[in-house]
């Protein structure tokens, strides 16, 4: 039996609040924009119910009493439809407005802690389908980001959250924003500095995150390279200098104990080329610091071997990825290039279930390399050949 043969006939429509796309310079914000409102339709689409979209608060006094209404605020938000479903559940068990967690949010309640490590859209879905037996919890008040809810919860959405009527949040649920994912202050990349540097060169130094921390353990300032306008704006607040400007296209008048490049040269057409370069502006015995994505990680590996490349505005199948690297094949770019790795760190968040399952049958069958398929990001900090 369909989901719409089975409800009341004021419950066939479901009336949506779409975002309006984030106005942000980027190829990947652009891409989330369109990929999170795609496959929120295919999520709805699924429901079996009318799908009526509502342009803003002022059409819901328009609105059927109890109509159920979903207020979407954030447009890169990613929502699963087993989440979807399970929402008009919890309206349909008589909450008036109801939310999954999310990645990022303010309100305590509705913080998520994920089992495992959410890295594509399999390990994204399998976490959301992971309870066939919703749990709620009641709550005082909701993120208004994403909330579904009976008309009668609010005229206009509330800003503290607190709807009216009873509310609840679903538990082992997660909504992922891609807008949390970036501009994170990279500590992991800060702690494998050595302690002789003196002075650096942040590429891709995105909104000076690092150099902010660099700034408060050292009292000095690194120098920051960023092409995007918005990024090199906040950036000049922790860097010395930040030029605007691609690397290809970048030379310094000056050399540095070290260049740092946080999950850069994954997206440079010739990072061999870019990487010699780079070696002429280190000091004699001084230090390239690199992280890179692991293109050896299991949920690769499975996603390939079932036939499937789903790109993601961020994360290993990011849809700016031009190159990819295993262990392997960057330490051979680092020593071509002039450099010796000398220290290695491994980034293995916990595997789903399934990529449990999915690494030890491998294993079983004599495949795969066990701590390249743990692996999930890796870093290494290189000395420059004297």
């Amino acid at each position: 039996m369909s989901l719409r043969s089975s409800r009341s006939a004021t419950d066939t429509t479901l009336f949506v609040r779409f975002p309006s796309p984030l106005k942000v310079d980027g190829w990947e914000f652009r891409y989330a924009n369109r990929m999170c409102r795609e496959y929120m339709a295919e999520g709805l689409a699924q429901l079996g119910l009318n799908i009526v979209s509502v342009q803003d608060a002022d059409e819901l006094s328009d609105l059927p009493s109890g109509a159920m209404v979903l207020w979407w605020e954030d447009p890169l938000l990613m929502v699963a439809p087993e989440t979807l479903r399970q929402l008009i559940d919890g309206i349909d068990k008589g909450y008036e407005a109801v939310a999954p967690k999310l990645s990022g949010t303010s309100f305590p309640n509705q913080q998520a802690s994920p089992s495992f490590g959410i890295v594509n859209q399999a390990t994204f879905e399998e976490y959301n389908s992971l309870s066939k037996r919703p749990r709620w919890q009641v709550v005082p008040a909701l993120d208004p980001q994403f909330v579904l809810c009976r008309t009668q919860a609010f005229k206009t959405p509330p800003t503290d959250g607190r709807f009216r009527g009873k509310q609840a949040v679903l538990l082992d649920s997660l909504a992922f924003s891609f807008g949390t994912s970036t501009g994170h202050p990279r500590q992991d990349l800060l702690e494998m500095i050595p302690n002789e540097v003196s002075d650096a060169l942040d590429i891709g130094c995105a909104n000076g995150g690092l150099g902010r921390l660099w700034q408060e353990r050292n009292s000095t300032k690194m120098d920051g390279l960023e092409p995007e306008p918005l990024q090199a704006a906040e950036a000049r607040k922790w860097h010395r200098n930040v030029w605007e400007k691609p690397l290809e296209t970048f030379e310094p008048d000056r050399t540095y104990d070290l260049i740092i490049c946080g999950d850069v040269i994954e997206h440079l057409d010739d990072p061999w080329t870019q990487l010699a370069r780079m070696a002429r502006w280190i000091r004699p015995t001084g230090y390239m610091l690199l992280s890179v994505p692991n293109a050896g990680h299991w949920s690769l590996v499975a996603d390939q071997a079932n036939g499937k490349f789903p790109y993601l505005p961020w994360g290993l199948t990011c849809i700016t990825h031009r190159r990819w690297f295993t262990e392997s094949s960057i330490r051979e770019a680092l020593e071509s290039t002039g450099f010796t790795p000398v220290r290695w760190e491994r980034e293995q968040p916990l595997p789903s279930p399934k990529g449990e399952t999915f690494i030890q049958t491998l294993q079983k069958a004599g495949l795969g390399n066990e701590t390249s398929l743990r692996t999930h990001q890796i870093r290494v900090l290189a000395q420059k050949n004297s």
